[in-house]
């Protein structure tokens, strides 16, 4: 599984994309995450599974690309 990370998620991580193992829903990889980058769960963020924006615990497949979209300052 790709997991792509924006904004201050790329500062926090230092990197903008991860291969993950396979995990079963949205809530799991972001326990996962948290497991590797303690403190990404303060960030609000947005999750699109496969270029589609998804709410609430959405399950995941092993070939799903996941991107994590925190907020945009802008005006």
């Amino acid at each position: 599984m790709i997991v792509k990370l924006y904004g201050v998620l790329t500062d926090h991580t230092k990197t903008h994309q991860i291969e993950i193992p396979a995990v079963g829903d949205t809530e799991a990889l972001m326990t996962y995450l948290e497991s590797k980058f303690p403190g990404i769960g303060i960030f609000s963020i947005r999750i699109a599974v496969n270029n589609i924006l998804v709410e609430g615990k959405t399950s995941l497949a092993a070939g799903d690309t996941v991107s994590l979209i925190p907020p945009f300052p802008g005006g």
